[in-house]
């Protein structure tokens, strides 16, 4: 993975996030309130920004399966998965 970049994403709890983080292993911390949670969701694809991008090497995380794959990230819950 070369670079998650998030552009406006506006959100939940998000309003107008801002953010690059090169490849490698990154520790988001904070209250479920905060926007962190919504970070989360958001790089692992379980959600897609209201508005702005989130994209991992160029791509959504929300329809690329590639892209989703790659990711770990641990959730509070775990999204419902789809019959």
């Amino acid at each position: 993975m070369n670079a998650l970049v998030l552009t406006r994403v506006f959100g939940s709890q998000l309003q107008g996030a801002e953010a690059t983080f090169e490849s490698g292993l990154h520790v988001v911390l904070g209250a479920p309130a905060d926007g962190s949670a919504e970070i989360a969701q958001l790089c692992a694809g379980v959600v897609r920004p209201a508005r702005g991008t989130c994209r991992i090497d160029g791509r959504n995380p929300w329809d690329t399966p590639s892209v989703r794959a790659r990711v770990g990230v641990l959730l509070a819950e775990e999204p419902a998965q789809s019959a």
